[in-house]
């Protein structure tokens, strides 16, 4: 994968003060991103970007939108099982 230039900058020396219930000193925020597959992308080498987005229900859902899941056997739902069974919940920090 290349790098690609992109415009990460941050807070630097003058991050936001958030004022947290209860006068707490620390927020913890734990987030499982699950995704499904990969879009073809120029930048990355591929010969096109997609041509379609499944979210653009105006234009009705192409005949092919599901191929990847169909051809590959896996996809959100098939995934989930995995995530859900690990880790054990007793493993996780409280």
């Amino acid at each position: 994968m290349s790098e690609l230039q992109r415009d990460l900058v941050g807070y630097g020396a003058e991050p936001p003060h958030a004022a947290w219930p209860g006068g707490a000193r620390v927020a913890v925020s734990l987030v499982l991103n699950y995704e499904e597959g990969g879009e073809q992308n120029v930048l990355e080498g591929d010969a096109a970007s997609e041509g379609y987005l499944h979210q653009d229900l105006a234009r009705g859902r192409p005949a092919l939108a599901g191929w990847g899941m169909a051809f590959l056997g896996c996809s959100a739902s098939t995934g989930s099982t995995d995530l859900h069974c690990s880790p054990e919940p007793t493993s996780l920090p409280r």
